[in-house]
């Protein structure tokens, strides 16, 4: 946002399971930059399993998304777009935006490389539990693991899943996404945070020091945990606990 004249548009790529925090954190991207965050006119938010759900209809996808971001852009140079499960894009759509995130000054007279592109996927989410869970019996503490630790794990997988939106798109084999952001799984410390965070949102309490301890553990105690037999991981991240907290809240 400080460089004037960057090379390229910025696009980044969150990768992740379930209730990890991808969708969150896009938002606290948009909330930081513009006045009305996700709200915001210069915000495009596409969800693809709804907007993108007829693989037959790839053409005209491809129309009205080419026509989106060269208006959007045309009108606000720092337009946002967010495209969130990407993995049910249809295959081959995603390489539209391609020429939107080359090192072009512009194109028919309109410059995009102000513009930030979010690409958000549950792809690579199995891999990268797997790996995380792998450090762990190895002793590696999970706030120890770097970025090179699961990077190719991530291109890999999202490059040759053959579900995924990114499936051989040359913005993943021609190197166009400026930076990948796995979300790991996260531990039940980080789960009994998520319950605490939702429990003030809610005002079942005024604030941390008087969340009740025994309430966050039987909150936590109904979701599930991976693997089986050593329940390290929440399998659905913080998806589920609205839901989990509410049904226990309401017991009393």
């Amino acid at each position: 946002m400080v460089d004037e004249n960057p090379s390229k548009a910025l696009s980044l790529s969150l990768h992740g399971g379930a209730g990890t925090g991808k969708t969150t954190t896009s938002s606290i991207i948009a909330e930081s930059i513009y006045e009305k965050g996700i709200k915001s006119q210069f915000v495009h938010f596409l969800f693809s399993s709804t907007v993108f759900s007829h693989k037959i209809d790839i053409r005209q996808y491809k129309q009205e998304l080419k026509e989106l971001i060269e208006t959007s852009v045309n009108n606000c140079e720092r337009s946002m777009f967010i495209f969130d499960e990407v993995d049910a894009m249809p295959p081959g759509l995603i390489d539209t935006i391609k020429p939107y995130l080359d090192y072009y000054d512009n194109l028919s007279g309109i410059n995009y490389r102000k513009a930030i592109f979010i690409f958000i996927s549950n792809t690579a989410g199995t891999e990268i539990l797997h790996q995380t869970l792998h450090f762990y019996h190895e002793g590696k503490d999970r706030d120890s693991i770097e970025l090179k630790d699961v990077e190719k794990l991530v291109t890999t997988a999202a490059a040759n899943s053959e579900t995924s939106g990114f499936y051989q798109s040359e913005i993943i084999l021609r190197h166009m996404i400026s930076a990948y952001v796995p979300f790991l799984p996260l531990e039940k410390k980080h789960i009994r945070q998520c319950i605490k965070d939702f429990l003030l949102k809610k005002k079942y309490y005024t604030n941390y020091s008087k969340v009740k301890k025994k309430k966050v553990r039987e909150i936590a105690a109904q979701l599930q945990y991976f693997p089986e037999d050593e329940q390290i991981f929440s399998t659905t991240g913080c998806k589920r606990i609205p839901d989990r907290a509410v049904f226990v809240m309401e017991e009393d």
